[in-house]
């Protein structure tokens, strides 16, 4: 019967250690961002600053998407795509839900991002944030975000 009572004891003991407060920090994309691709900017933007690229070479960089999880890369088509990028610096730990809208009444594109951050990961990091989007055209301004 001890026997019995032991094996219940830990049973309770190691399901309390293994069922604490996970975070799962989840990415999402939405609105005119392109998903599944990977995108790659070969050279360092100024500064950490929010940036719609409608061209290739601005800043002297260049600007790549790979659609088959980064096995390989293609140059991005600008006639039919642009880029955006939204820095933020979070906890290592973190997800992004960006959504990027375009608005006919206003001619703007808003890039925006919600962060969600775990807690357990005191560490903080910045990224950029990049995502290739549909083609915005040349008269709309770009509105970032944060939340």
């Amino acid at each position: 019967m001890k026997l019995h009572y032991l094996f219940v004891f830990m049973l309770v003991v190691a399901l309390s250690l293994t069922s604490c407060n996970k975070c799962d920090p989840t990415s999402m994309d939405d609105g005119i961002i392109i998903k599944d691709v990977i995108v790659r900017v070969i050279g360092h933007p100024p500064g950490p600053s929010p940036q719609l690229i409608r061209q290739q070479g601005v800043f002297g960089l260049e600007y790549e998407y790979s659609a088959d999880g980064g096995y390989f890369y293609d140059p991005v088509d600008f006639s039919q795509f642009s880029m955006m990028c939204l820095p933020v610096t979070a906890r290592c730990s973190s997800g992004f839900l960006r959504t990027v809208t375009l608005d006919s009444e206003e001619k703007t594109v808003e890039y925006n991002i919600v962060v969600s951050e775990c807690e357990s990961c005191e560490t903080r990091n910045e990224t950029y944030n990049w995502v290739l989007v549909e083609k915005v055209p040349d008269d709309y301004t770009p509105v970032f975000t944060l939340n």
